[in-house]
């Protein structure tokens, strides 16, 4: 296929992602053993509406690279031909800079739009409605900071919003996969328990 002129886009099987030093696999290495029962429940998971999956392990631990093989799944491609990678760092764990990765033109132009969250939150929903989008949020350790009791809590409390709207959506053909050294926040649950799953991910045998 034609490479895609949008620089957040990716076209499976390549796999470009947003930071420098990205997590890469291209799917003719022989490097990947030792998860392929894992691989395919976490398809199987992908496949019956789970909307945010969450890998969290230690760093080195592979979280970043079974997101990309994942991604790079016959089956998954087929369910969601758009992949967009996104890496966060220390610098950059606000909300509004991430909306704009994936809004590209149609991120607000006016000021006091691009500090509404709610707003910011709808329009990328919206977006995510419109097509079948595969996000891969690396590191989102980087957005998160430790509350008094031990727990971890988004920087961003649009994040939260972001992600409960998400989740609660009937209508959303889109799915993420996040990667996270830290435990992430527990989001709404209820009914809605079966559109989130964390995977603590260890060590091979």
């Amino acid at each position: 296929p034609q490479p895609s002129t949008d620089p957040w886009c990716v076209t499976p099987p390549q796999e470009q992602a947003i930071a420098p030093q990205p997590p890469r696999l291209e799917d003719h290495e022989t490097r990947w053993v030792g998860r392929e029962p894992l691989l395919y429940r976490l398809i199987q998971k992908l496949q019956n509406h789970c909307r945010i999956l969450s890998l969290v392990g230690i760093t080195g631990v592979g979280k970043s690279a079974l997101a990309i093989r994942l991604a790079l799944e016959p089956t998954i491609t087929q369910t969601w031909p758009t992949i967009r990678v996104i890496r966060f760092d220390a610098d950059k764990n606000t909300f509004a800079p991430f909306a704009k990765q994936i809004l590209g033109a149609q991120f607000p132009q006016d000021p006091t739009q691009q500090t509404n969250p709610k707003q910011l939150v709808e329009l990328l929903l919206d977006e995510l409605r419109s097509q079948p989008c595969l996000l891969i949020l690396d590191m989102v350790e980087n957005l998160l900071t430790s509350d008094h009791s031990g727990c971890h809590r988004f920087q961003d409390p649009a994040f939260t919003l972001f992600f409960d709207q998400l989740i609660q959506s009937e209508d959303i053909p889109s799915c993420l996969i996040l990667t996270s050294q830290d435990q992430i926040p527990v989001m709404v649950e209820g009914r809605y328990g079966g559109r989130s799953h964390v995977e603590h991910l260890k060590g091979l045998d």
